[in-house]
Parts: C-alpha cells; sequence; structure tokens
C-alpha cells in the first residue's frame, strides 16, 4: 500500500499512461474513500481493476491548483508537482489529521489513478503524482498551469 507522508504527499502508480485528457485544464479532485452502498459500484482504480467508492465531499479539486510543475524521482520514474493555496492547506490538513489509516483518492477527468492510505497528517501546499510517463507527466503539468476556458 502507498504510504502518504508528512510535509509532501507522494503518490505512487503503477500507470503506464495517463488517460486521454481534453484541450481545457483537466479536472482534479481528491476525496475520501468511503463503504460503499448498496448497488453503488464506485470507480475502478487504473492498474489495478479494484473497485472504490468515493464521498461525495470534494477535499481539493482544480480550482485549488496554483501552479504545477515536472519533478525528477529517479526511484519512482516521473512526477508531478502540484501546488495549492493556504485555504486548501488548512482544509488539507484537517482532512489528512481526522482519517489517518483511511485512502484519499486521486480522480483526474472521470478516472481514479491512485488511491494511497494517509499515514501521518499532513501540513504542506503541495502533492506529487509519480510513476508517470515522460510524455503522460508533460502533459498534466501544461495542462493544470493552463487557464480553464
Amino acid at each position: 500500500m502507498i504510504a502518504m507522508r508528512y510535509a509532501e504527499m507522494l503518490l505512487c502508480t503503477t500507470l503506464a499512461a495517463m488517460p486521454a485528457m481534453a484541450t481545457d485544464r483537466p479536472d482534479i479532485e481528491l476525496r475520501l474513500v468511503v463503504p460503499c452502498a448498496a448497488g453503488d459500484a464506485g470507480l475502478t482504480l487504473q492498474g489495478s481493476g479494484e473497485n472504490l467508492c468515493l464521498s461525495h465531499d470534494l477535499i481539493l479539486g482544480t480550482s485549488d491548483i496554483i501552479k504545477a510543475g515536472l519533478v525528477d524521482r529517479s526511484e519512482f520514474g516521473n512526477a508531478v508537482r502540484i501546488f495549492f493555496g493556504s485555504d486548501a492547506q488548512a482544509r488539507f490538513l484537517a482532512v489528512t489529521t481526522a482519517n489517518v489509516g483511511q485512502r484519499i483518492a486521486i480522480v483526474v477527468d472521470g478516472t481514479l489513478v491512485t488511491a494511497p492510505v494517509v499515514r501521518d497528517p499532513i501540513n504542506s501546499d503541495r502533492l506529487e503524482i509519480s510513476g508517470l510517463t515522460d510524455e503522460a507527466a508533460l502533459t498534466l503539468v501544461t495542462k493544470l498551469n493552463t487557464p480553464k476556458k
């Protein structure tokens, strides 16, 4: 299981590539993983086939993102670092403090790309998504830094 670390959330995925994205800035959502209600199939975690149900409450979203950049993580491959504002940081700290041991899902354009376990409260203004191909990482950074049309 992937772990979230204090001061920086490192999200390791087994993705060979990100899903195709529209030309606009992609939608990014961070939501808690919750037990599935009767009849709720949830989303399928890319790469594993695991079905997970997500809270309706948004922790962080596209509007919270200030900028994104490429990071060289040789032990994990390519990574995208996403920065968010102080309001989002405070929400993220509150949610991770209250949910140590629980999973947080990261959804990009409707595709569940990873759902790591919160190991410690996270008081940071950034997160990283790693395990992407060079092309997928560059595409995601470019699109995240493009204003929404």
